[in-house]
């Protein structure tokens, strides 16, 4: 995952949520190729769980993660406060909803001060957008703030204004180019409201505050 002007926000407050938190070991789920956790300090243990192999590969040669297990996120398991913070990014979109509900409870065990996920505002259809063969693309559920709201997660939005943006987040298409850099341009300027109001926003940064264990 490069670090664009999206994703310098998402590693921003990443970043923050777990230094105030003083969480120094994360348990990344579904942590891809190229985890956000890459751009964070402070991390002493981090795993990444992942169930597609060549994407644990790509991300071994980066370094990014203490430990690597190859596994379905949905038959990992681990003891009971085993981490400072678990982390679910741009993961929770291709399980369904019944599935997320129960890995969501599970994270909120496995933690011991914070729960951090990353999502589509709402269902986004997408299947294999990166064409690499990895059938888990596709999207099958969709969340909104008020449901992260009523499991006691504080929500933001980002990556702007939702109308403007498509499958895989990209701005949706026009037929100029100046087209395409005027709604780059109004998506990039409604960060600040968005980040305020998630219900407009394209993603959502949620995060559950756990007691220490």
């Amino acid at each position: 995952m490069q670090l664009d002007r999206r994703n310098m926000i998402m590693t921003g407050w990443l970043q923050k949520e777990l230094t105030d938190g003083g969480c120094t070991s994360v348990l990344d789920l579904g942590c891809g190729q190229s985890s956000l956790l890459q751009y964070v300090s402070g991390i002493t243990r981090s795993t990444g769980v992942e169930s597609w192999a060549p994407y644990v590969e790509e991300s071994r040669l980066l370094k990014i993660h203490s430990e690597y297990i190859l596994s379905d996120i949905m038959v990992f398991s681990t003891k009971n406060g085993s981490y400072g913070a678990v982390m679910l990014v741009d993961v929770l979109e291709h399980l369904e909803k019944d599935e997320g509900l129960t890995l969501l409870a599970r994270m909120s065990r496995w933690a011991t001060r914070k729960v951090i996920v990353m999502v589509p505002n709402g269902f986004v259809s997408q299947d294999d957008t990166y064409g690499d063969g990895n059938t888990r693309q596709r999207h099958l559920s969709g969340w909104t703030p008020q449901e992260f709201q009523q499991l006691g997660y504080r929500v933001r939005g980002f990556h702007g204004w939702k109308p403007l943006r498509g499958e895989a987040g990209n701005i949706i298409p026009t037929k100029t180019k100046a087209g395409h850099y005027l709604f780059a341009g109004i998506s990039w300027v409604s960060e600040p409201v968005v980040q305020a109001f998630p219900t407009l926003a394209y993603h959502l940064f949620a995060v559950l505050n756990l007691k220490t264990k």
